[in-house]
């Protein structure tokens, strides 16, 4: 390119370019309006939003120029109203070309660590999935470098640390972060709900729960993420043929589970669902606090999401079932099913919220764990039972509706909800669902990677919600009690009782 050419012009108006040596001067302003909205904790924390635009203008050059190129792909900006593709083209080769350089050359210093995070993500955008996994690839080996040689765990460093870990689980079909243990990033204070005193006395016996660090809702987001890609991972094997008994103590779905729980012992009441009043905030003061509440709804939909997806009935009903003839226990079905009903529930209510409170989900690993959690309600849309039913078409149709969103922006949640459409065309036959189980199997397993493949195999499963049977006797009768056939004993046990009353009882 001639690097002398004259600008081009729009209405007798001057337009910048990528080779201005001094940017329009608004435009930092917009980069962090841009990271704040779309890119902080979406997936990645990698800067702070409330200390960037101060520390924008010293970047080194190449990481200041991946930061404008993310950012103008996602939203335009005046000075770049003529050829924006092209301007954001130009920021990334001039970063790449430096900053790849830098790292083939062993340099592992923060700023190449980082440009190399905003490049991946910028070619996951675009669908350059070959590109992405090596650029990955490279920051993670640096980052191992990198703590062979030092132990700096300033906050800068630790938000670029978790951001390679992140890219590296969400993105790659070979994870090989560095294992060592360290702290998590800073995260911003929780706003104070609404309803400040009623939320303070409903829980004030448990603030002796309270120790240091569960307040951290940065910690909280990452440790939901780090647990996704282990259920992801722990499906990708059982694809492969590695099946196990999991109602076992000593299997992997055990192991899982219990990770979950005690996700839930370490995460501090003050960031649960009925105590934050996210149902009661204003859209207004949501923007405003966007730092707190972005990692907080991922944080509450991956809670929610991984122990829908690890309880999943394709998994449990036909997996498992169809393997060589195992024979499963009727009440862990039944607990898994009642799993896999209640969180998927809770998905769709949550991102239902998002919708009204106009906080958009814009993560595309958030995207993995919808359309994963979407494969739940899409099989009980056939169940017998009609409220189960009727509730997962509700779901089913929130799950879409925000992925087809993400879509637009992300090629790899685009495959998803294509595949979800595609299953659509299920038909029921006699009761048995059939389907292509290499569809559910590329949507549950979340690597980007792969794609479904074209057999046009097909097998059948059976969508059932109970297993055991609920108990049928009374309690001796005494004088004035009810009589026994005045109890509808079934309601204390089916499925949709959970779902329907857990979801007002019972919060996460």
């Amino acid at each position: 390119m001639d690097h002398n050419r004259r600008p081009r012009r729009s209405y007798g108006r001057p337009v910048a370019t990528a080779h201005d040596e001094r940017p329009p001067a608004d435009l930092f302003d917009h980069v962090l309006r841009v990271y704040q909205a779309s890119v902080y904790c979406q997936p990645l924390p990698l800067f702070n939003p409330a200390t960037l635009l101060n520390t924008l203008p010293q970047f080194p050059s190449y990481l200041r120029s991946a930061v404008i190129a993310l950012t103008l792909r996602l939203s335009k900006h005046p000075a770049y109203r003529v050829l924006p593709e092209e301007a954001s083209s130009l920021y990334t080769s001039t970063s790449g070309n430096v900053a790849l350089q830098k790292a083939m050359q062993g340099d592992a210093c923060l700023q190449v660590r980082q440009t190399l995070c905003l490049l991946a993500l910028g070619e996951i955008m675009d669908g350059s999935h070959v590109q992405a996994f090596t650029t990955i690839g490279a920051a993670v080996r640096l980052e191992a470098m990198k703590l062979r040689t030092s132990t700096a765990q300033d906050d800068d460093e630790l938000r670029c640390h978790w951001s390679i870990r992140t890219l590296d689980n969400a993105f790659t079909s070979t994870p090989s972060h560095p294992t060592i243990p360290l702290p998590y990033p800073s995260s911003p204070e929780r706003p104070l709900p609404p309803d400040i005193m009623a939320a303070t006395e409903k829980d004030i016996s448990n603030r002796h729960e309270i120790r240091k660090g569960e307040s951290e809702v940065i910690a909280h987001y990452l440790q939901a993420f780090q647990l996704w890609s282990k259920v992801a991972w722990y499906f990708e094997d059982m694809r492969l043929g590695n099946r196990e008994s999991p109602w076992l103590a000593s299997s992997r779905y055990h192991q899982l589970t219990a990770d979950l729980y005690q996700q839930q012992a370490d995460l501090s009441y003050l960031h649960l669902y009925r105590n934050v009043g996210f149902s009661r905030q204003i859209p207004d003061d949501l923007r405003t606090r966007q730092d707190y509440w972005i990692p907080w709804i991922s944080m509450q939909i991956g809670a929610h999401a991984t122990p829908a997806v690890l309880n999943n009935p394709f998994i449990q009903l036909f997996v498992l079932r169809s393997d060589k003839g195992l024979c499963q226990p009727r009440s862990f079905l039944q607990q898994t099913v009642d799993q896999a009903l209640f969180h998927s529930a809770w998905v769709g209510r949550l991102l239902r919220e998002c919708d009204r409170l106009e906080l958009p989900i814009k993560d595309p690993i958030l995207g993995q764990m919808i359309a994963a959690t979407a494969t739940i309600p899409f099989l009980f849309r056939f169940s017998r039972d009609a409220k189960v039913s009727r509730r997962a078409a509700v779901d089913l149709e929130t799950c879409l509706d925000c992925l087809a969103q993400l879509a637009r922006t992300w090629p790899c949640v685009a495959k998803k909800h294509e595949c979800l459409l595609n299953l659509q065309s299920t038909v029921e036959q006699d009761g048995q669902l059939r389907l292509q189980p290499e569809a559910l199997w590329y949507l549950v397993c979340g690597d980007f990677l792969d794609e479904p493949s074209r057999s046009l195999s097909e097998a059948q499963i059976h969508i059932t919600t109970s297993f055991i049977e609920p108990v049928g006797d009374t309690i001796p009768e005494e004088e004035n009690e009810l009589q026994p056939d005045q109890y509808d004993w079934a309601d204390y046990f089916v499925d949709s009782f959970m779902v329907d009353n857990y979801l007002v009882g019972v919060e996460p």
